[in-house]
């Protein structure tokens, strides 16, 4: 494997950018879930985290306020741009374009989600046991586009620091 083009020279910088910008639209698509009542069922990556660290390690997380869940949710939002960045991007066929990147990225992390997480909560496969299917098709959507809009800012951002070290 070549390590050379994984984490190559900027590549924190343009994802944490890229993950502020993409993150930022997502938290407003779901701000927009709220403002029309529709459930999405936010926060179950940090209910998998608590029931785990509670199950697994007999330690316990004080609640969650509303602002701990929105920096939680930016955080994790900007860590996975930064793995996007640093790793997975290089990782995927150089021929694919960034928005084709960034669709596989959403699918691997949605079934993730879909298949172990929401499960694992009881909420069944994609949260069918606790969300409509109208809920259900919004949070994919809201999800989707955070990946796919990174990933095309990564790659306009690569493209125009490449541009500018070619002149």
């Amino acid at each position: 494997m070549n390590h050379r083009r994984y984490f190559q020279k900027g590549w924190f910088t343009i994802g944490l950018v890229a993950g502020i910008l993409a993150i930022s639209v997502n938290t407003l698509l779901l701000k927009v879930a709220d403002w029309i009542h529709l459930d999405i069922g936010h926060g179950g990556l940090l209910k998998f985290l608590h029931v785990s660290l509670q199950q697994y390690l007999n330690l316990s997380l004080p609640p969650a306020s509303p602002g701990f869940k929105i920096a939680f949710h930016v955080f994790i939002g900007i860590a996975m741009a930064l793995f996007y960045t640093g790793f997975l991007e290089s990782a995927f066929p150089s021929r694919l374009a960034g928005w084709m990147k960034g669709l596989l990225y959403a699918a691997i992390v949605w079934l993730l989600n879909a298949l172990v997480i929401l499960p694992s909560l009881g909420q069944g496969i994609a949260g069918i046991n606790t969300l409509d299917m109208t809920g259900i098709i919004y949070y994919a959507f809201a999800h989707t586009t955070f990946f796919v809009l990174l990933a095309i800012i990564v790659s306009m951002m690569k493209k125009q620091k490449e541009s500018v070290r070619k002149a």
